[in-house]
C-alpha cells in the first residue's frame, strides 16, 4: 500500500520529536520499545514516526509530549494548535476524535455484535446519523454491542469508519478478511506482503496475516457516544 508522503511540515515536527527523544532518552531511561509499549504499537512504529516515515497523529502526539514531559508545540505548533480548538470546542466526554471537529453528518449503517477480541460474530442493520463531519464522501458509522474492546471501546458507542483514508501503523483499523471475517484492530506493522495486528484494548497477541488474506482495511477517525447520534 503506497503511503502518501509527509509534507515539509510534518517531516520538521518528526525531526523536532526525535531530537527530543534522543536529549532526553538517557535521563528518562527510555528505548525506541519501551516508549512503543507506553504507546501501544511496535518499536519499528516509533522509530518511523521519529524518522519521519510517518507523521505524528494528534493521538501519538499527546502520549509522546506525557512520556518526554514536554508540551505538544514543543515538536509541533501545529498539532499543538488543533489539540487547543478541539479542546476549546468539544466537551472531552463526548467523543474520541483523530482530526478537528466541524459541522455535518455521518450515516449509521450498521450494527457490530463484537465477540471474541474484537471479532464482529455479525452485522446487524441499523439506520439513523451521527453529528460529526468526515472529509472522506465514503464515511459510514457502526455502533457496536459487547464488551471485548473495552475500556477503548464501550458498547453502545459509534465507530466512524473512513475507506478512503491511507492506513499507517499506530491506525485503529476495521479489517475484513478474504474469509469474510471482520475485526476491529490497530495496525502495528505493514509491509509489502503482510499486515501486523494488535488489540486496540491491548489484552491479545499481535495477529499477522499476509495482505493476500485482506479484503480490506478501513481506517476508524473516531469513537464516539451515543449523545451524538440521531434516527433521522
Amino acid at each position: 500500500m503506497q503511503k502518501t508522503p509527509l509534507t515539509p511540515e510534518q517531516l520538521e515536527d518528526c525531526k523536532r520529536l526525535n531530537a527530543i527523544f534522543k536529549s532526553m532518552k538517557s535521563s528518562l531511561g527510555l528505548s525506541q520499545e519501551s516508549v512503543g509499549h507506553m504507546l501501544g504499537i511496535s518499536q519499528g512504529a516509533v522509530s518511523q514516526i521519529l524518522t519521519g516515515k510517518n507523521q505524528i497523529t494528534l493521538d501519538k502526539a499527546e502520549l509522546f509530549a506525557k512520556i518526554l514531559g514536554v508540551p505538544v508545540e514543543a515538536f509541533s505548533p501545529t498539532l499543538a494548535a488543533k489539540i487547543n480548538r478541539l479542546a476549546q470546542n468539544v466537551s472531552p466526554d463526548t467523543f474520541e476524535y483523530a482530526g478537528i471537529l466541524k459541522p455535518g453528518r455521518t450515516p449509521v449503517t450498521g450494527e457490530a455484535v463484537l465477540g471474541v477480541n474484537g471479532m464482529i460474530e455479525f452485522l446487524k442493520e441499523h439506520h439513523g446519523w451521527l453529528n460529526i463531519h468526515s472529509a472522506d464522501p465514503d464515511a459510514f458509522v457502526l455502533l457496536v454491542r459487547g464488551d471485548s474492546l473495552w475500556p477503548r471501546v464501550k458498547s453502545g458507542e459509534f465507530l466512524v469508519i473512513e475507506p478512503n483514508t491511507p492506513i499507517e501503523p499506530g491506525d485503529d483499523v476495521l479489517v475484513e478478511l478474504v474469509s469474510g471475517e471482520r475485526l476491529i484492530r490497530q495496525v502495528s506493522l505493514i509491509r509489502e506482503d503482510e499486515y501486523q495486528f494488535v488489540s486496540i484494548a491491548g489484552d491479545n497477541r499481535p495477529f499477522t496475516t499476509q495482505s493476500a488474506q485482506i479484503q480490506s482495511v478501513q481506517f476508524i477517525s473516531a469513537i464516539v457516544k451515543r449523545s451524538r447520534y440521531t434516527k433521522n
